[in-house]
């Protein structure tokens, strides 16, 4: 989500811009959530290889919470959010893409657009090419926009330093917060795990701020993709959950 006070791009049923930023009040953030149908998108569109996402670490992964589930698929309970916020009627809004970034990115927002639909949302693709892409994002020309994130070191605390966290410039702090997400609570948990040296203690404070974001609804998360290969018959590649290639990893049968 986009959450400066002025974004381009969402307007109201009349087409005019909305005096307010809709995405600023969680019930809207959250009905779009339940919007998304993941299980679908990971079935048809990822064939298999992705499954719905409740958080950004997958299970098994540093700082995972068990307790955080996928938000379902419930398109009754998202129109009666909707209508609570004041948003009845719905709203228009561009979602937007980058080119061939990241596997099936347009096929995938292309699903949401059409989900959003559903729930009175008139929503609109947007596709962008990916060299602009991160460019429009950070200045804030999308108002809700497809992303992605890996991490090779597996730290839970990596996406929160970078991607969560309040933008600060100076203290180099959410430089890949393009959305400009902002949360005392959570840039609190944040500031004390990236300090903190003692593991276990560290853990449970990039749990709490993961968990503390995404019951917030900091952004909508939908899929955790696996790392594919392919090779010839006559070979084996052991894969790596860092998603590199790497030689020693290819072995002949």
């Amino acid at each position: 989500f986009n959450y400066r006070d002025q974004i381009p791009g969402v307007n109201g049923p009349d087409g005019k811009p909305l005096a307010k930023n809709p995405f600023q009040d969680i019930r809207v953030r959250k009905a779009l959530s339940l919007a998304v149908d993941r299980q679908r998108i990971a079935d048809r569109i990822m064939a298999g290889t992705a499954v719905p996402a409740s958080q950004p670490q997958p299970p098994g992964g540093h700082a995972f919470d068990t307790s955080l589930k996928p938000d379902p698929y419930d398109p009754d309970r998202a129109k009666a959010l909707l209508a609570e916020a004041g948003y009845k009627d719905g709203f228009s809004v561009m979602v937007t893409a980058p080119d061939a970034r990241w596997g099936n990115d347009k096929a995938i927002t292309e699903a949401v657009v059409q989900m959003l639909n559903r729930i009175g949302i008139k929503a609109e693709l947007d596709i962008v090419p990916n060299a602009v892409y991160p460019t429009k994002a950070q200045k804030g020309e999308t108002p809700f926009f497809l992303g992605a994130w890996g991490t090779p070191s597996g730290d839970g605390g990596n996406f929160l330093t970078h991607g969560i966290h309040s933008f600060d410039e100076v203290a180099k702090l959410g430089a890949a917060n393009w959305g400009r997400y902002s949360n005392k609570a959570v840039d609190d948990l944040i500031d004390k795990s990236n300090i903190e040296a003692d593991p276990a203690k560290r853990e449970g404070l990039v749990r709490d701020a993961w968990r503390t974001a995404t019951n917030d609804m900091a952004n909508i998360w939908i899929l955790w993709v696996a790392n594919t290969w392919a090779s010839k018959a006559e070979l084996t590649v052991e894969p790596r959950i860092d998603a590199f290639t790497m030689g020693t990893t290819i072995a002949k049968k």
